[in-house]
């Protein structure tokens, strides 16, 4: 299964998944999002850049395995 989250600014956010869980997913994309917005905020960001950060990286991964059971 493919799960999308659409930000305001127009970011996409994928997840490719097996089961179907829709209170994990939601919970899991919202603290994505979270993280992502705090990137924004870096004034050293720009918003149409991809993000390289090992600190992102690993919040994403951290979020995963708590919310999607990986």
């Amino acid at each position: 299964m493919v799960s999308a989250y659409v930000t305001v600014g127009g970011a996409y956010f994928l997840l490719l998944h097996a089961g179907k869980n829709e209170d994990s997913i939601r919970a899991f994309f919202m603290e994505v999002y979270e993280v992502y917005v705090k990137q924004l905020l870096n004034p050293f960001s720009r918003y149409d850049s991809i993000i390289i950060s090992p600190q992102f990286d690993n919040h994403v991964k951290l979020s995963a395995r708590k919310y999607l059971s990986l």
